[in-house]
């Protein structure tokens, strides 16, 4: 695993060293990507073609999940169900039926409040507001 990140130290200098601020850290992180390459199934060749790629196709440093793609790993069984973003006519099919609903409770109100003031409504055909204007 010393391999792996002297190989990254060298692809991406500083931009790769930069991420563990002491020995310690970089230590727990070659222990943590030694761990997700075994678990995830990755031989040394594997690893081996990834890196390769990332030398000359990967212009900043991969986070692990993306390494471990670029590796062709990813095969194990997720130990939970990953989250997945709703597809976009989805969302927008929710929101308009959210509006309409919205709307249809907007209108309704109004309609209701129209129908208490049709009944106040003078019979002679006035409008409320000539009605209210004229003296008995």
């Amino acid at each position: 695993m010393t391999r792996f990140f002297v190989r990254m130290a060298n692809i991406y200098g500083h931009l790769w060293t930069s991420r563990f601020r002491s020995e310690d850290q970089a230590t727990v992180a070659r222990n943590e990507w030694l761990l997700a390459f075994e678990r995830n199934g990755l031989s040394a060749e594997c690893i081996g073609r990834a890196l390769d790629h990332c030398e000359d196709r990967v212009a900043k440093p991969p986070t692990l999940p993306e390494f471990i793609a670029l590796a062709g790993g990813g095969h194990r069984i997720p130990s939970h169900e990953p989250f997945r973003v709703p597809k976009r006519e989805n969302v927008t099919r929710s929101l308009r039926e959210r509006r309409m609903r919205t709307g249809q409770e907007a209108l309704s109100s109004v309609r209701q409040l129209l129908d208490t003031t049709d009944t106040e409504k003078p019979a002679t055909g006035e409008s409320p507001c000539e009605a209210s204007t004229k003296s008995p």
